[in-house]
């Protein structure tokens, strides 16, 4: 979920997973309360998924816990081999993503 409203699309491309799945959990989102579907001025096919404020909470609380176990899973790495990791990892998922089609 992002903090600013986006059409399906951009969150199937940013996730790497199909359009079909970002609409499923959208619907789940907003079922949750987390999210609204807003109409879209510029693509009436294709609504904005907008946090709401339980979303916004929700995201903040997700984002800090997030954040706060990686300081502490990656406490004793170097900075190169994480980013070594997260590069071949991209990578992986880039070819997955390929082969899917």
């Amino acid at each position: 979920m992002s903090e600013e409203p986006l059409t399906a699309p951009p969150g199937r491309a940013a996730l790497g997973v199909s359009r079909q799945n970002v609409q499923r959990v959208a619907n789940d989102l907003v079922a949750l309360g987390l999210i609204d579907l807003v109409v879209n001025p510029d693509h009436r096919s294709s609504p904005l998924l907008t946090p709401t404020p339980a979303g916004k909470d929700a995201l903040v609380r997700v984002t800090t816990r997030a954040e706060e176990w990686h300081c502490s899973l990656f406490a004793d790495l170097p900075d190169e081999e994480i980013r070594a990791t997260h590069a071949s990892l991209r990578r992986l998922l880039g070819a997955s993503g390929e082969r899917r089609g």
